[in-house]
Order: structure tokens, then sequence, then C-alpha cells
């Protein structure tokens, strides 16, 4: 027998983020800015209970539930209830709900990757991505939906591209995702892949084998060229250590049996001072660690652009510089770091706290310079403070502003703790 078509309602804020998902296929949710809303748009110009999303037979109404700034279907203002299907653009005050599905099971039955859970907490889990646009959250109405305190309510973001390659992004979490161990803003999965949203962590099998891989991000040049030559080096090494070892064992082997005139020996036992020994030759540095050198220092004195370009010095034929790999990691964190600390000093200066609070959240707890956003934040704890008593003041303890400020304190006192 054939299932019901499921419907997804995909919430965009004003500024075109897609904040939320919501996927059924029978019953009503409720939409407005109260708490209680199955749906909930935080925003003054939605009313408390602003509309209605209902399935009846299979089909998708949208409803106006007495609001103060109605509701808008693909541009027009809406009276009462109106049917709605997969394409349509609803707009509740600043956001927008577009419509997707309703087409049946046939339409999410392919499914485009598989995740696997290989931590403590997700050991007895598998999730399928079977629409081309998944929310990855605590919230109940995520597409896939992680019940873990490390997870944020609306965490990460799947999206399928027509060509078939999968990205997972980060959509602002609280404890950020990782691919292989890597904090990422947005990654195309590979089989074998292992994505952990917080401390969830899972491994992702994709069906289909022939997905196109378009690489998002691999790494610095150095780790590239590195993973590329690393066998060769490594039987260029061993090369290098036999020639070494003949140097020194075989001209012993054959000390004895040389005839050196007897004239031609010193009487007091010493070398000559035109026969100079082995020993006495001198050792010219490589060029990587020269280059390695000289990019440390430059590092150490804040020159990072110098630094870079020391490192450009290391020859191709020199692919086991992990030195140079490690360190080119950090002059581009020093880079990342300076570039937030800056940006956020200037709006500090323009009086835009939010602004600067986001690039100084923006930091990793690795960053070298993440102590100095951290004392920054802790001087902003004050202020904040602040404007959270004068918005929740009274009766505003359910308003727009009280919510972002409380939101927002919240997210700065776990940066400092």
């Amino acid at each position: 027998m054939a299932s019901r078509p499921a419907w997804t309602l995909i919430v965009e804020d004003r500024f075109g983020t897609v904040t939320d998902e919501h996927v059924f296929d029978a019953g009503a949710l409720v939409i407005g800015r109260s708490r209680q809303s199955d749906i909930v748009l935080p925003s003054e110009n939605v009313s408390r209970s602003h509309a209605r999303a209902l399935v009846e037979a299979g089909r998708l109404y949208m409803e106006d539930l007495g609001s103060s700034n109605g509701i808008w279907l693909d541009g027009d203002r809406v009276e009462g209830r109106v049917e709605v299907g997969d394409g349509s653009v609803v707009r509740v005050g600043d956001f927008l709900l577009r419509i997707r599905g309703g087409k049946g099971s046939s339409e999410s039955s392919t499914v485009y990757a598989r995740l696997i859970g290989c931590s403590p907490g997700a050991m007895d889990q598998t999730l399928d991505v079977v629409a081309p646009t998944t929310l990855v959250g605590r919230g109940r109405d995520c597409g896939l939906v992680l019940v873990d305190p490390s997870v944020s309510r609306v965490h990460s973001r799947l999206r399928v591209r027509p060509d078939g390659v999968i990205l997972v992004e980060d959509v602002a979490s609280a404890n950020g995702l990782f691919v292989n161990e890597t904090r990422v803003k947005v990654w195309q999965l590979s089989a074998g892949d292992r994505v952990r949203f917080g401390n969830v962590e899972f491994l992702v099998e994709i069906p289909d084998s022939g997905t196109v891989e378009i690489p998002v991000y691999k790494g610095s040049p150095f780790s590239r060229r590195m993973k590329v030559l690393l066998p060769f080096a490594i039987g260029l090494l061993a090369v290098v250590m036999l020639i070494v070892l003949g140097a020194i064992i075989v001209p012993g082997m054959f000390e004895a049996e040389s005839e050196v005139p007897g004239d031609l020996v010193p009487a007091d036992g010493f070398s000559s001072p035109d026969q100079s020994s082995s020993s006495d030759l001198s050792v010219t540095p490589p060029a990587s660690a020269l280059a390695i050198e000289k990019a440390r220092a430059f590092l150490a004195a804040g020159r990072l652009d110098a630094a870079s370009g020391a490192l450009i010095a290391i020859p191709e034929s020199d692919p086991m510089s992990f030195e140079a790999v490690a360190l080119s990691n950090r002059i581009e964190s020093e880079r990342v770091a300076t570039r937030a600390l800056f940006d956020a000093d200037q709006a500090l200066q323009n009086g835009q706290i939010e602004i600067a609070i986001s690039r100084l959240m923006s930091f990793s707890v690795e960053s070298p310079r993440f102590p100095e956003a951290k004392v920054r934040l802790q001087a902003l704890r004050p202020i904040l403070l602040r404007k959270q008593r004068e918005a929740c003041v009274g009766h505003k303890i359910t308003s727009v502003p009280c919510i972002r400020s409380r939101s927002l304190l919240a997210k700065v006192e776990v940066m400092v703790r």
C-alpha cells in the first residue's frame, strides 16, 4: 500500500539562512511567536498564534489564524485557508516557509547517504539521508534528530547537490562540526569519512559509488603534496640510509689491504696539512631546514606573510617536511585569529557589540590567540548583563529582545567558562 505524501516546511529568516525544517504527513502545526507554537518564529511582526499548516487527505493547506500582518503566498496576501503545493513560498512576518514534497514515498526512496553511529551515544543509530536538504540537530522537527546535550537545536545542514555531491555545513552550532577530527564550516562528504556533531560521531556510507568528488577543502598545499609523495619519500630515505651505511662500513673493510708508500706516512703519526680528513668537511643545511627556520623566526615576530613566503622556498623534492606542514597550519591559524580580533576591535569601537561577539566566538579553543578573545568576551559580560536586564524588565521576559539577549549571554558564558 502506498504511503501518505510527506511534506517538508523549510524555514528561512530574513537573511536567507535556513533556521529550521519540519517534516509531517498528517495533522496540523501551529505557527507563531509563542513558545507553545509547533513552529516558533521569534519576530515582533509575527503574532503569538499566527497561522496553521495542516494536511487533509494528503493535501497541504495554510490558514491565517487572524494575525495582524497576515500570511502571503507567492507574493499575494491570503485570506482564510489556501492549498499550497511543492515549490510554494509562504511569508510569515520576516520569515519564509518553503514547501517541499507531497509527491508520495517514491521521491524519498533514494538514500543519498547513510550515517552509521560509532560513538558511545550513537552506536545503535543508523540515519538515512533521503531529502535534498536535511537539518541535523536536537530539535524534534529536524530531519535527523540527535538527542545529546552537545548537539545544538539546529546544529548542521546536509545538502545534496544536483550532481550528487553531498555537503555538510555548520549552522552556527555551539560545539562545532568535525570531519575526520578537523573542525569545518562546510565539507564534501565521501564514503568512509567520520563526521561528528558535537560529541556524536557517525561513519559515512554512500550507497551510490558513482558520486562525483569535488573537494570543498582538502588541506594546505603542503599536506596535499605530502600525501601524494610520501611513498616516494620513504623509498628515497631508505636509499640514502643505505648509502650512508655503505660510506661508513666499506672503507673500513678495505683499509687493511691498502698499500701506502712509507715515505708518505708522517713519522709522528699525524696527517700532513694538505691531507684533510673527511670529518673536517662542513655540512650545508638542506634548503627545507633553512626555510623552516626563517618561517619560524618570521612567525615569532608576527610577520605572517613573510613566514608563508619562506615556506614557499621548500623544494618540491622534499615532501617529508612534516615541520613545514605543521608550521603552515600555525601560520594560517594565526592569520585567521588576527583578522577576527581586528574585526572585533573595529566593531567595538563602532558600538557594534553583537558583531564583535560574533567574531570573538568564531575562535576555536585550540587557537593560540583564543586567550585574547576570551579576555575580550569577559570584559563584555557586564555590558551583556545590563542589556539583558533592560530587555527583560517587567513583563517582557517572553519578548524577542529578551530571548535574544539571554541566548547571547548564555553563549558567551560557555566560551569564557
